[in-house]
């Protein structure tokens, strides 16, 4: 199990990953959303999947994946998505 991290308002981010996100949180010092999925060695070989983060209420891309959503712990909720296509 590896974490990772996408910075809210950074845009896109690609990230090596060889599995789907299963949990997404907000960092406790804010200003990022990190998420852990499962890393495997022998069968699956990582491969370059895009990332974003979108507010409540903002305009997510057509060829946007819906993955999770942050607790709120003060002020917003953040929504994590990966983009197809992109990169």
């Amino acid at each position: 199990m590896f974490r990772y991290e996408v910075p809210i308002g950074s845009g896109p981010v690609e990230l090596m990953l060889s599995s789907n996100p299963m949990a997404v949180q907000l960092h406790p010092m804010g200003h990022i959303v990190e998420f852990w999925a499962e890393s495997y060695s022998d069968n699956a070989y990582p491969i370059a999947r895009t990332f974003e983060v979108f507010g409540t209420g903002h305009l997510v891309p057509d060829n946007a994946h819906y993955w999770g959503t942050t607790i709120r712990t003060a002020g917003l909720i953040w929504h994590l998505y990966e983009l197809k296509g992109v990169m």
